[in-house]
């Protein structure tokens, strides 16, 4: 009989950030970008289609009481003449990055046409998170505003295709992992301090070139199933629910579509299931999971299974 070994490294991701997040889910996040010439705010609406880029932060809070809002702000080119208060601020971080891009950051703009320089610098930055693209002007918006960026491919988010050939078998290649990777989305402080083990989404870890994905889950009593650590819940940020099979199942599938020569490693394991919850579901239900149906017979070949009771 043969053995195929396949070696696993796991390994923690931390997003490389030129900003801080401020404000809480309560009462409204935003980006503080302290990289730039002067002090700049970034923040997107409830369904993370429009990023805003802002100028001026104003604290509208009475005592210890809690109240931002953000005004100068620009939607690319177009000058927004309100001001965004607390409640309709939403950190893009929880959106997701559209990606990443090594960029000129010689000179970046407040706008996608250079309205007003937010930074300068020398050479290129690699791997820069972005948010939002402009090609026609070959600008993309990162945390330190609109800069020119690389057409190159990015080697972490597209490494298997690179290296594939009809002689290599899979127990020939070195996987990199994450160890409970749904778990983003642990940030209670309390809970978060030794439950948290990952800070970027199921998406991000990909781009980033994770093939490995070590899944937790739970199941409730209209027998869903959900990422948890240990009894603690796991929040998909975009939806402010539960982390739910489904959503993993739903990011992985977009990333195959959009990278369809790689491929993902999906380890489930039972964490807390219920005890009248039947584990043979689970490949069945995997199956049936994905909201993008059309592309079940992409990522049916692309995405390895295992299961640990």
């Amino acid at each position: 009989m043969k053995l195929s070994i396949i070696t696993i490294i796991a390994i923690l991701i931390n997003g490389i950030y030129c900003a801080k997040s401020k404000g809480t889910p309560m009462t409204g996040e935003y980006l503080e970008l302290d990289n730039t010439l002067s002090k700049m705010y970034m923040f997107s609406n409830d369904e993370c289609t429009k990023i805003y880029l802002c100028k001026t932060y104003k604290n509208n809070g009475i005592l210890f009481i809690s109240s931002h809002a953000l005004s100068d702000c620009y939607l690319r080119n177009e000058l927004i003449n309100k001001e965004f208060n607390s409640g309709l601020l939403n950190n893009p971080d929880d959106c997701g990055v559209k990606g990443y891009a090594d960029i000129d950051i010689s000179e970046c703009y407040l706008t996608n046409d250079k309205n007003e320089v937010t930074y300068k610098g020398k050479g290129i930055y690699h791997r820069a998170r972005y948010y939002d693209t402009d090609l026609s002007n070959n600008r993309v918006l990162t945390e330190f505003g609109w800069c020119k960026f690389s057409n190159k491919i990015d080697s972490d988010t597209n490494w298997i295709s690179r290296i594939i050939n009809e002689t290599l078998a899979i127990n020939q290649i070195t996987i990199p992992g994450t160890h409970d990777s749904g778990t983003y989305g642990i940030y209670n402080r309390i809970e978060a301090r030794w439950a948290q083990t990952q800070n970027l989404d199921i998406y991000e870890q990909l781009l980033n070139g994770i093939r490995y994905l070590d899944i937790r889950l739970e199941t409730n009593d209209d027998k869903k199933i959900y990422i948890s650590h240990g009894y603690i819940d796991s929040i998909n940020k975009k939806t402010e629910k539960k982390y739910y099979l489904s959503d993993i199942i739903d990011e992985c599938v977009m990333f195959l579509k959009n990278n369809d020569k790689e491929f993902i490693v999906l380890n489930l394991a039972d964490e807390n299931f219920d005890k009248d919850f039947s584990w043979d579901y689970v490949p069945d239900a995997v199956s049936k999971l994905s909201i993008l149906n059309e592309s079940t017979t992409i990522w049916l070949y692309t995405i390895i299974l295992c299961m640990q009771k």
